[in-house]
């Protein structure tokens, strides 16, 4: 297994590389100005989730958590047996989310979004703001929102 969950943030994620990444993504737009997209949990998606300043929210309650470490390493098992991890991510004006769900995780966003009930299944968003990017985000996000097509009606408002 990789070992890089084990190093400095400073040896894995920066913020040109995540940038990059993120326009390679097919994002759809949201008319609140909210970019969307459904992926797997890549390795530019995990390490970014082991990036030390961002916040863990778990929905519905809306705590704030610390992203559990043993978490990461399972994403990232599940990666390396190419069964990844589903993930929403939701590029706003001022941070993006990476969402994910720890239980049943496989059906995930689809099952929430096409059945009520399944929507109030706990959820994480991990959340990094838009200063750790600098002004890139800004810039990236308005070439990735300028290409977007408009999401599909399933696609709840994020």
């Amino acid at each position: 297994m990789d070992n890089f969950l084990n190093t400095s943030h400073q040896d894995t994620i920066t913020s040109s590389n995540l940038l990059e990444f993120l326009k390679t993504l097919a994002w759809c737009k949201q008319g609140n100005g909210n970019l969307v997209v459904v992926t797997k949990a890549t390795k530019h998606i995990i390490e970014a989730l082991n990036f030390r300043d961002g916040v863990v929210k778990v929905y519905p309650q809306q705590m704030t958590v610390k992203i559990n470490k043993s978490w990461l390493n399972q994403m990232l098992e599940k990666l390396n047996n190419e069964t990844p991890v589903p993930v929403v991510l939701v590029m706003k004006n001022d941070c993006l989310e990476i969402c994910y769900r720890k239980h049943n995780c496989d059906d995930f966003p689809y099952d929430a979004w096409a059945n009520p009930t399944t929507s109030s299944n706990e959820h994480e968003r991990f959340i990094i703001p838009a200063s750790f990017f600098g002004s890139e985000f800004e810039s990236i996000r308005n070439e990735v929102l300028n290409q977007a097509k408009a999401c599909p009606p399933v696609v709840p408002q994020l």
